[in-house]
């Protein structure tokens, strides 16, 4: 499940059938690398910020719009999607973004991106899918029809099996039972990871499919640059917050009573980071994305790059 950059015709079809793909080469590892130093140095800034507002690194409550733990020792560092930033500046000379636009349509949007990091030591996720399925009604609950959510993973550290790379499990964005037959509890090496990705490598997957972030028994951090797009009517409505660290509104910081243990046990029953899209039964999610940038057509040159 592994292509060049130049195959991404190829790399279309591995994603429809598999729901996994990953496409090497796509980026500078001289680019990664500064995108990880970037990374890590808005991380301890926003942990600081969290502490100070009462939320400690490690509060299962801690989901502003800037930043999320998505589980111990994992999380996710959200950038505007229209900033002026490194990180968006750099997906727009992204060689992906045809990808994009043949999977999802045209008008895709640019729902969110930031970095997800794991830090040493950082705890095995539960399996989980990061959308569920749209339509509960269809006999299939929808599990037959195309994407219409993706998102790019770019390592910006090689990946290898000791640092905890994800591990996805192929096929499941059309089986949406898979959890019930086992696999909410495979032991590791049932699903792929792609260990031996470099820096400048991308993972693309559906939205539906199967995964989990794998222990970091690394010394060192993981951290990944993401990106992920939908159609243009989709937004998610539960992976992300509103609620800011630094401004209005603030998040209820309240003494973590049966939230936190609700919280764990979804945790251990590997649904953390799980979305469930705010859907009517055979209505798309809601209409409008979170962005209003669509992806600028082939062969724009605007910025330059970066990934998750």
């Amino acid at each position: 499940l592994t292509v060049a950059c130049s195959q991404l015709g190829i790399a279309g079809d591995a994603l429809a059938s598999h729901g996994v793909v990953c496409v090497a080469g796509c980026h500078a590892e001289e680019a990664c690398a500064r995108l990880a130093e970037l990374s890590m140095s808005r991380l301890a800034t926003l942990r600081r910020a969290a502490e100070a507002i009462g939320l400690g690194s490690e509060d299962t409550r801690l989901k502003t719009k800037e930043l999320v733990r998505r589980s111990p020792g994992r999380y996710d560092l959200i950038v505007e999607a229209n900033a002026d930033d490194l990180l968006v500046s750099t997906r727009r000379n992204a060689p992906w973004q045809p990808l994009m636009r043949r999977m999802l349509g045209s008008a895709c949007k640019l729902l969110h991106c930031g970095f997800v990091t794991s830090l040493a030591s950082a705890a095995e996720q539960g399996v989980h899918r990061d959308g569920q399925p749209l339509f509960e009604d269809l006999p299939d609950r929808g599990a037959s029809l195309p994407a219409h959510c993706l998102t790019v993973f770019v390592p910006l550290v090689a990946l290898t099996e000791e640092n905890g790379p994800t591990e996805y499990f192929p096929g499941t964005h059309r089986d949406p039972t898979a959890e019930r037959r086992g696999l909410g509890t495979a032991q590791r090496g049932t699903g792929i990871t792609f260990a031996g990705a470099r820096p400048g490598d991308c993972i693309i997957f559906d939205y539906r499919v199967l995964h989990r972030g794998l222990a970091n028994a690394s010394p060192s951090p993981r951290p990944m640059a993401y990106f992920t797009y939908g159609r243009q009517w989709f937004r998610d409505s539960t992976n992300y917050s509103d609620s800011s660290i630094f401004g209005e509104p603030r998040p209820e910081v309240a003494p973590p009573a049966a939230t936190s243990t609700v919280w764990q046990g979804a945790e251990r029953q590997g649904a953390v980071g799980a979305c469930q899209s705010a859907a009517p039964a055979r209505a798309p999610a809601a209409a409008g994305g979170c962005s209003s940038e669509e992806p600028p057509a082939e062969g724009t040159v605007a910025g330059q790059l970066d990934l998750d």
